[in-house]
């Protein structure tokens, strides 16, 4: 991947990392997200993302009911798409 001043490279991939901070975890997103962008339907890329914000929330060391709130739409936005993965072999 060409370099770029927003974005981290990973040059040993994400599997050797044990602790995320959140700082990492959301420059893996913007990764992530930009790698199958366009390479799987809207609808997987939508339920990825969903699935990764939540992710990221729940990290959070303290959460407020709008934070809560704001996960439940997300797990459910995943949930309303996530069979996109099953029939796409995602």
């Amino acid at each position: 991947m060409p370099k770029h001043h927003n974005l981290r490279q990973f040059k040993h991939g994400i599997s050797s990392i044990t602790q995320w901070t959140g700082k990492e975890y959301k420059q893996m997103e913007r990764v992530f997200m930009g790698s199958i962008s366009g390479a799987v339907p809207a609808l997987a890329a939508q339920g990825a993302q969903a699935l990764m914000d939540f992710i990221y929330y729940s990290q959070f060391p303290i959460l407020d009911d709008d934070d809560l709130d704001h996960m439940d739409r997300l797990l459910v936005q995943f949930h309303d798409v996530k069979d996109i993965f099953i029939k796409h072999g995602i």
